[in-house]
């Protein structure tokens, strides 16, 4: 593409006012949250701007003895989040 447009003159691509900018999930193509790995977040124009967010992702506590849900026999110390 250079060799072929190399004798014309350079021209500024001005981003029409009807594209959009976000960061989305490639899970799930909706925007992202706090909880959505880094690894996972990709940042695209659209020319539809999106609204809806992840929820595939979410911190949540868990009893680190048993892996299972916390409880009020839980001790402090072996919860993880």
């Amino acid at each position: 593409m250079e060799a072929a447009h190399k004798d014309l003159p350079k021209e500024v691509f001005v981003k029409p006012e009807s594209i959009f900018a976000a960061t989305i999930s490639q899970l799930s193509g909706k925007l992202v949250n706090e909880n959505t790995p880094e690894e996972l977040k990709i940042s695209s124009i659209f020319a539809v701007k999106p609204t809806e967010s992840e929820e595939s992702f979410r911190t949540v506590k868990v009893d680190g003895l048993c892996n299972g849900k916390v409880t009020d026999s839980t001790p402090v110390e072996a919860i993880k989040t």
